[in-house]
């Protein structure tokens, strides 16, 4: 009787302790292998969305701050010399004309003037 408990107990315990060892083993790789595989797209996933927001980012404000300030410089700029060449041209010119207007003026003046007195 007793050979036969042995025997029922060893029947019964080894395939019991193997299907806890297969499926320890099985329930481990698969949790790790899923648990691997869903991290590493996770951060993948995280890590491109995250870099490609702050690309952006970061390229539509430097673009801008350095469009805007540019445009400012080149404008000022322009507008600068522009302003100070027409005013000198246009300075230059009314002066010459004025002058000449006036001196032409008192000169015939002036000769007419001494020519009636002689």
């Amino acid at each position: 009787m007793w050979l036969l408990t042995e025997n029922l107990q060893r029947t019964y315990r080894e395939p019991t302790e193997n299907l806890t060892e297969n499926l320890t083993e099985n329930l481990t790789e698969n949790l790790t292998e899923n648990l691997t595989e869903n991290l590493t797209e996770n951060l993948t996933e995280n890590l491109t969305e995250n870099l490609t927001e702050n690309l952006t980012e970061n390229l539509t404000e430097n673009l801008t701050e350095n469009l805007t300030e540019n445009l400012t410089e080149n404008l000022t700029e322009n507008l600068t010399e522009n302003l100070t060449e027409n005013l000198t041209e246009n300075l230059t010119e009314n002066l010459t004309e004025n002058l000449t207007e006036n001196l032409t003026e008192n000169l015939t003046e002036n000769l007419t003037e001494n020519l009636q007195l002689s």
